[in-house]
């Protein structure tokens, strides 16, 4: 799992950052995180989903393929506030 993370963590990659740990409602229950990390790597490799609770502890969740993690993605940069000029 560490070496997923790492190769991650080494590609083209979206942080989400709570100012401080939340509560999110996943298919296998609650988990309290941080962090959520989501690796949008190149067409031939997987996506991964992992999160980093308050206590740095690194958990991974998934494996999806680049347009699973591209669209999401993309709806999360529409969910963003527009920045302000």
């Amino acid at each position: 799992m560490q070496a997923n993370y790492r190769k991650t963590a080494g590609v083209p990659h979206l942080v989400l950052s709570f100012r401080k740990p939340q509560t999110l409602q996943t298919i296998g229950g609650e988990i309290e995180t941080a962090e959520v990390v989501v690796g949008l790597s190149h067409e031939s490799h997987h996506s991964s989903l992992f999160t980093v609770n308050g206590d740095g502890q690194v958990v991974e969740h998934s494996r999806e393929s680049l347009p699973q993690g591209t669209t999401l993605l993309e709806a999360i940069r529409r969910e963003l506030p527009k920045p302000q000029r």
